[in-house]
Protein backbone atom coordinates (compact mmCIF):
# COMPACT_ATOMS: atom_id res chain seq x y z
CA UNK A 1 0.00 0.00 0.00
CA UNK A 2 3.18 2.60 0.43
CA UNK A 3 4.23 2.03 -3.03
CA UNK A 4 0.36 3.41 -4.13
CA UNK A 5 1.31 6.59 -2.00
CA UNK A 6 4.95 6.79 -3.61
CA UNK A 7 3.20 6.21 -7.35
CA UNK A 8 0.61 9.34 -6.55
CA UNK A 9 3.55 11.05 -4.74
CA UNK A 10 5.49 11.20 -8.07
CA UNK A 11 2.44 11.84 -9.93
CA UNK A 12 1.61 14.82 -8.15
CA UNK A 13 5.18 16.08 -8.25
CA UNK A 14 5.44 16.13 -11.83
CA UNK A 15 2.47 17.62 -12.35
CA UNK A 16 4.21 20.24 -10.04
CA UNK A 17 7.14 19.99 -12.18
CA UNK A 18 4.96 20.53 -15.65
CA UNK A 19 3.32 23.62 -13.96
CA UNK A 20 6.33 25.26 -12.74
CA UNK A 21 9.86 24.08 -14.31
CA UNK A 22 11.86 25.92 -11.73
CA UNK A 23 10.46 23.53 -9.06
CA UNK A 24 12.92 21.27 -10.84
CA UNK A 25 15.92 22.67 -9.78
CA UNK A 26 14.50 23.85 -6.13
CA UNK A 27 16.81 21.08 -4.00
CA UNK A 28 13.95 21.48 -0.64
CA UNK A 29 11.27 20.36 -3.48
CA UNK A 30 13.31 17.80 -4.61
CA UNK A 31 14.41 16.19 -1.94
CA UNK A 32 11.35 16.10 -0.10
CA UNK A 33 8.83 14.68 -2.76
CA UNK A 34 8.64 11.06 -0.25
CA UNK A 35 8.48 13.26 3.07
CA UNK A 36 4.94 11.78 3.53
CA UNK A 37 5.96 8.84 4.14
CA UNK A 38 8.82 9.30 6.35
CA UNK A 39 6.67 9.08 9.48
CA UNK A 40 5.08 5.63 8.07
CA UNK A 41 8.64 4.36 7.11
CA UNK A 42 11.00 5.48 9.61
CA UNK A 43 14.17 2.98 7.82
CA UNK A 44 12.78 4.66 4.56
CA UNK A 45 13.63 8.10 5.96
CA UNK A 46 16.82 6.88 7.17
CA UNK A 47 18.33 5.41 4.40
CA UNK A 48 17.61 8.13 2.19
CA UNK A 49 19.35 10.65 4.70
CA UNK A 50 22.56 7.84 4.89
CA UNK A 51 22.71 7.58 0.93
CA UNK A 52 22.26 11.11 0.30
CA UNK A 53 24.40 12.76 3.24
CA UNK A 54 26.94 9.92 4.24
CA UNK A 55 27.54 7.35 1.61
CA UNK A 56 30.98 7.78 0.34
CA UNK A 57 31.90 6.46 -3.33
CA UNK A 58 35.21 6.50 -5.16
CA UNK A 59 35.99 9.14 -7.68
CA UNK A 60 36.63 7.76 -11.38
CA UNK A 61 40.24 6.00 -11.21
CA UNK A 62 40.71 5.92 -7.56
CA UNK A 63 40.47 2.99 -5.15
CA UNK A 64 41.87 4.17 -2.22
CA UNK A 65 39.87 4.67 0.55
CA UNK A 66 41.54 8.11 1.59
CA UNK A 67 40.05 9.33 -1.92
CA UNK A 68 36.74 8.69 -1.13
CA UNK A 69 34.04 11.19 -1.53
CA UNK A 70 30.46 12.53 -0.56
CA UNK A 71 29.93 11.90 -4.37
CA UNK A 72 25.91 12.54 -4.00
CA UNK A 73 26.75 15.38 -1.92
CA UNK A 74 29.17 16.76 -4.10
CA UNK A 75 26.60 16.10 -7.16
CA UNK A 76 23.28 17.61 -5.51
CA UNK A 77 25.55 20.87 -5.19
CA UNK A 78 26.81 21.17 -8.18
CA UNK A 79 23.03 20.72 -9.53
CA UNK A 80 21.54 22.85 -7.27
CA UNK A 81 23.88 25.32 -6.40
CA UNK A 82 26.41 25.21 -9.18
CA UNK A 83 29.67 26.14 -9.21
CA UNK A 84 30.93 25.26 -12.87
CA UNK A 85 30.01 28.11 -15.40
CA UNK A 86 28.69 25.40 -17.74
CA UNK A 87 26.05 24.15 -15.60
CA UNK A 88 25.07 28.21 -14.58
CA UNK A 89 24.40 28.51 -18.08
CA UNK A 90 22.17 25.51 -18.71
CA UNK A 91 19.45 26.66 -16.12
CA UNK A 92 17.42 27.78 -19.00
CA UNK A 93 17.61 25.36 -20.41
CA UNK A 94 17.22 22.80 -17.67
CA UNK A 95 13.94 24.39 -16.84
CA UNK A 96 12.63 23.89 -20.30
CA UNK A 97 13.28 20.53 -20.29
CA UNK A 98 11.86 20.33 -16.67
CA UNK A 99 8.83 21.03 -18.26
CA UNK A 100 8.70 18.73 -21.01
CA UNK A 101 9.68 15.68 -17.70
CA UNK A 102 7.27 16.48 -15.91
CA UNK A 103 4.32 16.40 -18.63
CA UNK A 104 5.95 13.25 -19.96
CA UNK A 105 6.35 11.56 -16.79
CA UNK A 106 2.64 12.19 -15.66
CA UNK A 107 1.26 11.18 -19.62
CA UNK A 108 3.66 7.98 -19.49
CA UNK A 109 1.79 7.38 -16.01
CA UNK A 110 -1.27 7.90 -17.24
CA UNK A 111 -1.63 6.12 -20.06
CA UNK A 112 -3.93 3.30 -20.69
CA UNK A 113 -2.10 0.78 -21.92
CA UNK A 114 -0.25 0.95 -19.03
CA UNK A 115 -0.66 -1.50 -15.72
CA UNK A 116 0.23 1.85 -13.72
CA UNK A 117 -2.52 4.06 -14.22
CA UNK A 118 -4.49 1.30 -12.23
CA UNK A 119 -2.38 2.10 -8.89
CA UNK A 120 -2.85 5.78 -9.45
CA UNK A 121 -5.65 7.87 -7.37
CA UNK A 122 -5.57 10.80 -10.19
CA UNK A 123 -6.82 7.86 -12.54
CA UNK A 124 -9.15 6.37 -9.86
CA UNK A 125 -6.93 3.60 -10.75
CA UNK A 126 -8.92 0.39 -9.59
CA UNK A 127 -6.03 -0.87 -7.23
CA UNK A 128 -4.86 2.92 -5.90
CA UNK A 129 -5.10 4.56 -2.96
CA UNK A 130 -8.09 6.32 -3.32
CA UNK A 131 -9.56 2.79 -4.20
CA UNK A 132 -8.64 1.28 -0.97
CA UNK A 133 -11.11 0.71 1.84
CA UNK A 134 -10.00 2.05 5.20
CA UNK A 135 -9.23 -2.20 6.40
CA UNK A 136 -6.72 -2.64 4.13
CA UNK A 137 -4.69 0.59 4.36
Amino acid sequence: KDMLVICDLVYQAFRIVEANCETFLDKDFIMNIFSPLYSKLPKFEQYLKWYFEEKASYPVGMVQDEHRILAIDETQAEIFYPNQACNRQTKDFCEQLASKIGYRVCTKMLHPKKALRHHLSVADGKYSKKMMTEEVC
